[in-house]
């Protein structure tokens, strides 16, 4: 399976978009999709509500020491009856509804749907699931035209009255620029520090279904956690019961690094790939790179062990690789009745910074590791 969540519908299949709601969505972020647009012109420019999640990540993270999952519309999911199917698993388990509140939001009956069903799923509207409702204010707001669950309440208002005209508001972060950054800053940090005591207070999230004991091999170029990236990866295996193995260090020639990777992989159960734009040392007189070396082995594996799983994650960064490791990767999206290098039991994800992150393959990873 291949898929890069790039808005081309043949990459994007319907099993992919269900496995990647986490198990336990910790904030359900709503919003209006008009909210997040920017000038058409300024492509560098983040969308509103991008550049929030964008904050509130980094703070939460470095808050908790951890990664905290947000569920969000990342508009690769059409508004039909598989969105709100998608809707109701991203709201089940999760902790927090945060809204992005704005007059498109009111007008749209997505958003609408999302807190109602947030509120009935709590079981009642009760003070404690009311505060469970984050109010963030994109735009000033009549109280009157606004759902109960988020009246009378002062919120996070990230805008300031126009002291010149009562009836007009300056805002802080406006079609992709910032206007007003220490008074953006404060109440992001009062709205950071409102989720941290939330979330702490929170039950913890449900265990997983992974089958502990199962051994995963981790490729990296050299048996080495050379990326920030695999260091997640490793972290949340190991958190999830399984046993992690890396390549030999280092490999002398090939037939040292092949043998070696043949005995490895006949003692695990999967094999976990993350390729950025290093292709490793060089073996066989400076022509074969270690990483297409071990893609090599354990597709050779794979395709002797029906029952052994293949997971890809192609980082962002592999686009400034050399052409030759370029080449390597293009055969390894392409089909196998094309010359291609896949496995039936593949799965290769490339990761988009906000549309497919590493967190969200570490979770496709898990799920398929499920019994």
């Amino acid at each position: 399976m291949i898929a890069s969540l790039s808005g081309d519908a043949g990459l994007v299949d319907t099993e992919l978009k269900r496995r990647l709601i986490p198990r336990d969505p910790r904030i359900f972020l709503t919003y209006a999709r008009l909210d997040d647009e920017v000038p058409t012109l300024d492509r560098d420019a983040k969308g509103w509500v991008r550049y929030l999640y964008d904050q509130l990540q980094l703070a939460l993270r470095q808050r908790l020491g951890d990664e905290v999952e947000f569920w969000r519309d990342r508009k690769d999911i059409d508004e039909n009856c598989l969105f709100e199917h998608l809707i109701e698993e991203g709201l089940e388990g999760s902790t927090l509804l945060l809204a992005v509140v704005s007059p498109s939001y009111i007008k749209s009956t997505w958003c609408q749907r999302e807190w109602q069903l947030f509120i009935k799923k709590c079981g009642s509207e009760s003070r404690e699931t009311i505060e469970r409702v984050v109010k963030v204010l994109k735009h000033r707001m009549d109280e009157a035209n606004l759902p109960p669950p988020l009246q009378n309440r002062e919120g996070y208002r990230f805008f300031a009255p126009d002291p010149d005209h009562p009836r007009r508001e300056v805002p802080f972060y406006l079609n992709g620029k910032m206007r007003r950054e220490a008074e953006y800053l404060d109440v992001l940090e009062r709205l950071v520090n409102y989720l941290v005591e939330r979330l702490e207070d929170a039950p913890p999230a449900r265990a997983g279904a992974v089958r502990t004991g199962l051994r995963i091999f981790l490729a990296v170029p050299q048996g080495a956690d050379t990326t920030e990236p695999t260091l997640r990866v490793r972290k949340a295996l190991e958190e999830a019961g399984l046993s992690v193995i890396a390549p030999p260090a280092s490999p002398v020639s090939e037939a040292a690094a092949r043998g070696a990777l043949r005995e490895t992989l006949r003692q695990t159960n999967a094999a976990i790939h993350i390729i950025g734009c290093s292709a490793g040392v060089l073996l066989r007189n400076g022509q074969l790179p270690a990483v297409h070396l071990q893609l090599e082995e354990s597709g050779r594996w794979s395709s002797q062990q029906p029952d052994f799983r293949r997971y890809i994650l192609l980082l962002a960064s592999h686009a400034k690789g050399k052409p030759e490791h370029l080449s390597f990767i293009d055969r390894l999206q392409q089909d196998l009745d094309e010359g291609g290098l896949l496995q039936l039991n593949d799965s290769v994800i490339i990761e988009q910074p906000g549309v497919m992150t590493v967190q969200e393959f570490i979770q496709i990873a898990l799920d398929g590791l499920s019994p």
